[in-house]
């Protein structure tokens, strides 16, 4: 019996990570630095993390068009749902996209999209890493046809 019972425990330390995050200290406001675009303007990206498992993740561009401000808002991208985070993994399911661009006029309407019949939290391989206040999600992106491997570096905003 004592055998059986330091099996399964040493079956069950072998099995955790212990350098892996815990879920409950990715809720809160994140922020990227500011990163310049070329040939003008800048974007910066936030993720929230509630307690209740929705999140929202956001991309700002600013300074984009001619006449702008450095600070002046050109366009945005937000998307909003659930997540699940476990053993250093997250997952999204995404339910709502808004876009907007100064483009198409400082009153243009946001152009809103609902996906349906995505699978609830798809694990799309995702990690996460938090070191004090900082958040890095590693993680597929895909700017042409293939997929590459992409890190983002968020400092903690709250």
């Amino acid at each position: 019996m004592r055998f059986a019972f330091a099996m399964l425990a040493a079956t069950l330390l072998a099995c955790s990570d212990p350098a892996a995050p815990q879920p409950g200290s990715l809720i809160g406001h994140w922020l990227t630095e500011p990163q310049p675009l070329l040939p003008s303007g800048s974007h910066q990206y936030s993720l929230r993390y509630g307690a209740d498992g929705r999140y929202t993740s956001e991309v700002r561009s600013y300074g984009l068009y001619a006449g702008q401000a450095a600070t002046d808002l050109s366009a945005y991208v937000q998307l909003t749902g659930t997540f699940r985070a476990e053993a250093g993994r997250i997952a999204y399911a995404t339910e709502r996209i808004v876009r907007w661009d100064h483009f198409y006029g400082p009153e243009s309407a946001p152009v809103v999209q609902e996906p349906e019949g995505a699978p609830p939290h798809p694990d799309d391989g995702t990690r996460y890493e938090i070191r004090g206040d900082r958040l890095t999600l590693h993680y597929l992106s895909y700017p042409l046809d293939a997929p590459v491997p992409t890190t983002q570096v968020y400092f903690r905003a709250d």
